[in-house]
């Protein structure tokens, strides 16, 4: 899943790939790792999102690269993660 979370994969797709049906995978995977799938992908997402040159990308191409289908969403979840907006966070801390 680490390598593949950017293809936005579905519950659905991740069952079939580890021969699991869904519930047991959900489960098993609440056990396993103390977190959701969703939960563990969002954060795949941001820690790749805090490594990315944000400055050199519009947010737009960062959300897409990393599988968000909407900006505003990308956006809200950052801030939510990292208490300030991706653009809120360049301004805060410009490159020298």
């Amino acid at each position: 899943m680490e390598k593949n979370y950017l293809q936005n994969p579905s519950i659905k797709q991740l069952s079939r790939a580890v021969l699991l049906n869904e519930c047991k995978l959900k489960k098993g995977f609440k056990q396993r790792y103390n977190s959701t799938i969703h939960s563990f992908i969002t954060q795949l997402r941001m820690q790749r999102a805090r490594k990315l040159p944000l400055d050199k990308k519009t947010i737009s191409e960062v959300s897409g690269y990393l599988g968000y289908k909407s900006v505003s969403h990308f956006i809200t979840t950052f801030k939510k993660h990292f208490g300030s907006t991706p653009k809120q966070l360049l301004l805060a801390y410009p490159k020298i």
